[in-house]
């Protein structure tokens, strides 16, 4: 089974060859084992196929492009600019820079995840998050779901572990993750609108 996989025409054709993708899922069992920190390296990139609300999709690339002893860029290409991520080794997001040179920034980096990623497991952070407007101090709290979920996307069926961001009462984002390709597959971000849905895999030296 080959781990890389490419979007080669409808996404009939793509489900059905890679039906067994990402199988078995993280951990073995539904509510097992937690799922291990993954390692990234310089090269790995991900294909998203980004919807948004009113608009047309698009098709928006994850790519490692530095990996430092405390933490990875990536950056994300396919937007109307380019987006780099600064995240630490544990996967807590650090910066986000616009290509216009933007910067918001989260101090403490926010916790996104917590490793190694138990089901069933809660979470919270307050932080502070700051851009060219100024600044303020918020609070979140992370609900990671209690058994392996099957999700499909156009590369193929996943098995994953669902991890939900809220403030208060209000959801804030869901992502899919899955341990074979590293990286979530499936992402709903309510704040923003649009929802991105894993279509390639390519880890580094393919």
């Amino acid at each position: 089974m080959r781990t890389r996989r490419r979007l080669l025409g409808p996404a009939l054709a793509v489900l059905l060859a890679a039906a067994c993708a990402g199988a078995p899922g993280p951990g073995g069992t539904p509510g097992g084992q937690a799922v291990p920190a993954p390692e990234w390296r310089v090269g790995d990139r991900w294909v998203f196929r980004r919807t948004a609300l009113g608009g047309a999709p698009a098709v928006v690339t994850h790519e490692v492009v530095r990996a430092m002893p405390n933490g990875y860029v990536v950056r994300l290409r396919g937007l109307a600019g380019d987006v780099t991520r600064e995240w630490t080794r544990e996967l807590a997001l650090v910066a986000e820079t616009a290509s216009d040179g933007a910067v918001g920034r989260y101090a403490p980096p926010l916790q996104e995840f917590t490793w190694p990623l138990p089901f069933g497991h809660q979470w919270s952070q307050a932080f502070t998050y700051t851009d060219a407007r100024g600044g303020g101090r918020y609070s979140s709290q992370w609900r990671s779901g209690p058994a392996v979920e099957p999700v499909d996307v156009l590369a193929g069926r996943f098995y994953t572990i669902r991890v939900e961001r809220w403030a208060g009462t209000q959801r804030l984002e869901t992502y899919w993750y899955n341990a074979r390709v590293r990286y979530w597959v499936r992402l709903e971000d309510y704040l923003r609108g649009y929802v991105e849905e894993l279509a390639e895999f390519a880890p580094w030296g393919s």
